[in-house]
Protein backbone atom coordinates (compact mmCIF):
# COMPACT_ATOMS: atom_id res chain seq x y z
CA UNK A 1 0.00 0.00 0.00
CA UNK A 2 3.09 2.52 0.51
CA UNK A 3 7.05 3.00 -0.74
CA UNK A 4 9.47 3.93 0.67
CA UNK A 5 12.64 4.73 -1.50
CA UNK A 6 15.77 3.97 -0.58
CA UNK A 7 18.92 4.43 -3.21
CA UNK A 8 21.96 5.95 -2.74
CA UNK A 9 23.17 8.88 -4.31
CA UNK A 10 26.42 8.18 -7.07
CA UNK A 11 26.68 9.77 -10.41
CA UNK A 12 25.50 7.84 -13.80
CA UNK A 13 27.65 7.76 -17.03
CA UNK A 14 23.82 8.59 -18.98
CA UNK A 15 21.47 10.69 -16.74
CA UNK A 16 24.33 12.26 -15.02
CA UNK A 17 22.82 11.28 -11.59
CA UNK A 18 20.76 8.81 -10.30
CA UNK A 19 18.90 9.05 -6.64
CA UNK A 20 15.10 8.91 -6.08
CA UNK A 21 13.56 9.28 -9.17
CA UNK A 22 15.77 6.41 -11.57
CA UNK A 23 15.38 4.20 -8.27
CA UNK A 24 11.87 4.04 -8.38
CA UNK A 25 11.37 4.07 -12.39
CA UNK A 26 14.39 1.67 -13.37
CA UNK A 27 14.05 -0.35 -10.08
CA UNK A 28 10.65 -1.11 -10.27
CA UNK A 29 10.19 -2.13 -13.97
CA UNK A 30 10.78 -5.24 -16.27
CA UNK A 31 13.88 -4.23 -18.91
CA UNK A 32 14.91 -1.04 -17.55
CA UNK A 33 17.82 -0.95 -20.37
CA UNK A 34 14.79 -0.33 -23.05
CA UNK A 35 14.07 3.10 -21.08
CA UNK A 36 17.65 4.74 -21.13
CA UNK A 37 18.04 6.22 -24.50
CA UNK A 38 18.05 10.11 -24.52
CA UNK A 39 19.36 10.26 -20.54
CA UNK A 40 15.95 8.28 -19.28
CA UNK A 41 14.22 11.50 -20.25
CA UNK A 42 10.86 11.29 -20.23
CA UNK A 43 10.98 7.70 -18.91
CA UNK A 44 11.87 8.41 -15.78
CA UNK A 45 8.95 10.75 -14.91
CA UNK A 46 6.43 9.00 -17.14
CA UNK A 47 6.55 5.65 -15.27
CA UNK A 48 6.69 7.74 -11.81
CA UNK A 49 3.90 8.87 -13.08
CA UNK A 50 2.03 5.74 -12.80
CA UNK A 51 0.15 5.64 -10.24
CA UNK A 52 1.28 2.24 -8.95
CA UNK A 53 4.08 4.43 -7.90
CA UNK A 54 3.33 8.07 -7.64
CA UNK A 55 0.02 7.15 -5.94
CA UNK A 56 2.11 4.79 -3.40
CA UNK A 57 4.87 6.59 -2.92
CA UNK A 58 5.19 7.96 0.56
CA UNK A 59 9.42 9.19 1.65
CA UNK A 60 12.33 9.13 -0.03
CA UNK A 61 15.85 8.08 2.11
CA UNK A 62 18.74 8.67 0.27
CA UNK A 63 21.75 7.27 1.71
CA UNK A 64 24.54 9.91 1.09
CA UNK A 65 27.03 8.82 3.17
CA UNK A 66 29.45 7.65 0.72
CA UNK A 67 28.58 9.38 -2.36
CA UNK A 68 29.74 7.69 -6.14
CA UNK A 69 30.83 11.42 -7.43
CA UNK A 70 32.36 9.99 -10.94
CA UNK A 71 32.19 7.48 -13.46
CA UNK A 72 28.93 5.76 -11.75
CA UNK A 73 27.01 4.27 -10.94
CA UNK A 74 30.05 1.65 -10.63
CA UNK A 75 31.79 2.52 -7.45
CA UNK A 76 35.45 2.42 -6.90
CA UNK A 77 37.77 3.30 -4.62
CA UNK A 78 38.69 6.70 -6.41
CA UNK A 79 35.33 7.79 -7.16
CA UNK A 80 34.32 7.39 -3.60
CA UNK A 81 33.76 10.18 -1.16
CA UNK A 82 32.42 9.79 2.33
CA UNK A 83 29.96 12.72 3.01
CA UNK A 84 28.21 11.49 5.93
CA UNK A 85 24.46 12.54 4.77
CA UNK A 86 21.08 11.42 4.82
CA UNK A 87 18.23 13.11 2.97
CA UNK A 88 14.87 12.41 3.60
CA UNK A 89 11.72 13.50 2.01
CA UNK A 90 8.34 13.03 0.29
CA UNK A 91 8.87 14.95 -2.71
CA UNK A 92 11.50 12.67 -4.82
CA UNK A 93 12.31 15.80 -7.36
CA UNK A 94 13.34 18.33 -4.33
CA UNK A 95 14.78 15.54 -3.19
CA UNK A 96 17.02 14.84 -6.36
CA UNK A 97 17.35 18.56 -6.89
CA UNK A 98 18.91 18.92 -3.89
CA UNK A 99 21.39 15.24 -4.27
CA UNK A 100 22.37 16.84 -7.80
CA UNK A 101 23.92 19.77 -6.11
CA UNK A 102 25.49 17.97 -3.52
CA UNK A 103 27.15 15.47 -6.03
CA UNK A 104 28.37 19.08 -7.74
CA UNK A 105 29.97 19.91 -4.73
CA UNK A 106 31.69 16.50 -4.08
CA UNK A 107 33.04 16.51 -7.57
CA UNK A 108 34.31 20.36 -7.56
CA UNK A 109 36.05 19.28 -4.03
CA UNK A 110 37.55 17.08 -5.94
CA UNK A 111 38.75 18.46 -8.87
CA UNK A 112 35.84 17.39 -11.30
CA UNK A 113 33.40 19.66 -13.53
CA UNK A 114 29.76 19.43 -12.22
CA UNK A 115 27.21 17.36 -14.17
CA UNK A 116 24.75 20.14 -14.75
CA UNK A 117 25.41 23.97 -15.30
CA UNK A 118 25.01 26.87 -12.36
CA UNK A 119 20.78 26.73 -11.73
CA UNK A 120 20.41 24.12 -13.85
CA UNK A 121 18.36 20.52 -13.51
CA UNK A 122 18.89 17.33 -15.39
CA UNK A 123 16.88 16.94 -18.27
CA UNK A 124 14.64 13.98 -15.85
CA UNK A 125 14.40 16.05 -13.18
CA UNK A 126 12.75 18.49 -15.26
CA UNK A 127 10.56 16.59 -16.93
CA UNK A 128 9.45 15.32 -13.49
CA UNK A 129 8.39 18.67 -11.94
CA UNK A 130 6.90 19.39 -15.41
CA UNK A 131 4.86 16.31 -14.91
CA UNK A 132 3.74 17.43 -11.55
CA UNK A 133 5.51 14.65 -9.56
CA UNK A 134 7.62 17.41 -7.37
CA UNK A 135 9.08 20.75 -6.83
CA UNK A 136 12.93 21.02 -8.50
CA UNK A 137 13.45 24.91 -7.99
CA UNK A 138 15.44 25.64 -5.07
CA UNK A 139 12.84 28.68 -4.26
CA UNK A 140 10.47 25.95 -3.55
CA UNK A 141 12.52 23.58 -1.32
CA UNK A 142 12.35 24.06 2.65
CA UNK A 143 16.08 23.05 3.38
CA UNK A 144 16.14 22.02 7.39
CA UNK A 145 19.43 20.48 8.13
CA UNK A 146 19.46 18.05 11.25
CA UNK A 147 22.42 18.40 13.28
CA UNK A 148 23.47 15.67 16.21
Amino acid sequence: TALIDVPYLKSHNITGATCCLKNLSHGLIKHPAKFHRNGCSPYIADIVALPQIRGKLRLCLVDATRVVFDKGPEPSAETISDEGMLLASADPVATDSVATTILNDVRRQNGLGPITGRGEQLAYVRDAQGAGLGVAEWAGIDLVEATP
